[in-house]
């Protein structure tokens, strides 16, 4: 098995980084705060659909590290992508029945009418040419309740690996790395 089919990767930046870390925890939070205005109104209409008070997301991707993800997800200096372990992360997601998880479908515009897709498939459908993200989709999704943030608690055995941003300078990069290797959590720093 190649290493890119056991991990899924995590772009964001140095302080959601250091919150994980120090609550052992994803943070799940609203499509409404995304760039991409087109992907948070079909999250928008799911939960419109579905009658569904809460849809919170966290965006992961398939795909090798390319200059797009780090540009798009984690630009500038504070930049990280964080390897997850893939089986074990979703190991523990799936321990939560409020969470489901999915890969993205990018679709053409003009051969949307040809798929069968059911409203609960909505937020994981994306027009086509995002499809180089290569997306991983995790849902927290409540019936009744509306909240804005969830923090999801994980083990941080679930990391593989933290890549600090190509934009970051060495002797800030240096004195991070040391920070989280003092925090015993991680050793295999890169």
């Amino acid at each position: 098995m190649d290493y890119l089919d056991t991990i899924l990767r995590r772009y964001t930046h140095l302080p959601a980084l250091l919150h994980m870390v120090q609550h052992s925890c994803l943070t799940f939070l609203s499509p409404e705060t995304w760039d991409d205005r087109q992907d948070a109104f079909f999250i928008q209409q799911y939960q419109s659909v579905q009658e569904i008070r809460t849809v919170l997301a966290v965006c992961l991707s398939e795909a090798p590290e390319t200059y797009h993800h780090w540009y798009t997800f984690a630009h500038g200096p504070s930049g990280v992508s964080i390897a997850f372990k893939r089986e074990r992360l979703l190991t523990a997601l799936n321990a939560n029945p409020d969470i489901r998880h999915g890969r993205v479908e990018y679709v053409k515009i003009n051969d949307l009418g040809k798929h069968v897709h059911g409203a609960s498939q909505m937020p994981f459908l994306k027009r086509f040419p995002f499809s180089p993200e290569c997306e991983y989709r995790l849902l927290y999704e409540r019936q009744l309740e509306e909240v804005t943030v969830f923090e999801q608690k994980i083990s941080l055995d679930c990391i593989d690996r933290i890549y600090l941003s190509p934009w970051m300078p060495n002797s800030v990069a240096t004195s991070v790395k040391t920070f989280l290797k003092a925090s015993s959590l991680f050793k295999d720093l890169r």
